[in-house]
């Protein structure tokens, strides 16, 4: 089942001929638990009680960074940063401090935006391979989900507007758990000291200005927020994030492995 009612959109871009990986598949994250199982009890009530727009147990900071990679339209946190613009102005700001050669920077930009890409075709394909409903479906449908765990609210909504394509994996936790490991490899560790910041579009005459900074210590670090966020945002089950962890992960990886290797001299 697929939430928002119409069709879905995105539906073939796992026919395109990915930028390293062999198939849209290589890495194909694992299935989700059956619905009737108690791992996917406890992630449907995680969701349940931290996603949704109003009484939820979520915090203040999960609401921002829910709504920080969103961009969502009419919260405080809305910005022109793209989780791709996010990712990219990390690898400038780290290349930078590190005085890296033109060469070296222009290396660790292609890692990065083919290990980018070939995450987000990674998840988006595998979500129609398990067709997987999201939460606003399962929490409104699950009297029929044959779990005794799970009860239904037909009147839950998410914080977040649900994507009209279904839930498994996370295209958001790939992109970032696939940039943070890319640029781990070319780093050489995941211990990296940055500000990641989201920014205001700016026009011709008034420069853009910072949304908000958030300093961090590692580079997983900041691709866990980006997976929570929609958990937070009420728009993925905790599951996807962990499967799109090791498979994009993994997409990095290859990449690096097989891709624009320093020349040995």
């Amino acid at each position: 089942m697929i939430q928002p009612d119409g069709p879905a959109t995105f539906s073939r871009l796992g026919d395109v001929e990915p930028f390293g990986l062999l198939t849209p598949t290589q890495y194909l994250p694992r299935v989700q638990p059956q619905l009737e199982s108690a791992d996917y009890a406890q992630d449907f009530e995680e969701v349940k009680q931290k996603g949704r727009a109003t009484g939820s147990t979520r915090g203040e900071t999960e609401t921002r960074t829910a709504q920080l990679f969103a961009q969502a339209p009419g919260s405080p946190y809305v910005s022109a940063t793209t989780a791709f613009a996010l990712w990219h102005n990390v690898a400038r700001d780290l290349t930078q401090n590190k005085g890296y050669s033109l060469t070296q920077t222009a290396r660790t930009y292609a890692l990065l935006s083919t290990s980018m890409h070939d995450s987000l075709q990674t998840s988006q394909t595998s979500k129609f391979i398990y067709r997987l409903w999201r939460p606003e479906t399962a929490i409104k449908e699950a009297a029929v989900d044959n779990n005794p765990a799970t009860t239904a609210d037909t009147e839950w909504v998410p914080l977040l507007t649900t994507p009209s394509y279904p839930s498994h994996a996370s295209n958001m936790a790939c992109v970032g758990f696939g940039s943070a490991r890319a640029l781990a490899n070319v780093f050489g560790g995941d211990a990296q000291s940055f500000i990641a910041a989201w920014y205001t579009a700016g026009t011709a005459t008034t420069p853009p200005t910072v949304v908000h900074a958030e300093a961090y210590t590692a580079l997983s670090d900041l691709a866990r927020d980006e997976g929570n966020s929609h958990i937070w945002g009420g728009i993925h089950f905790r599951f996807e994030i962990d499967a799109s962890e090791i498979a994009c992960a993994q997409v990095a990886d290859y990449i690096y492995d097989n891709y624009l290797q320093p020349r040995r001299r």
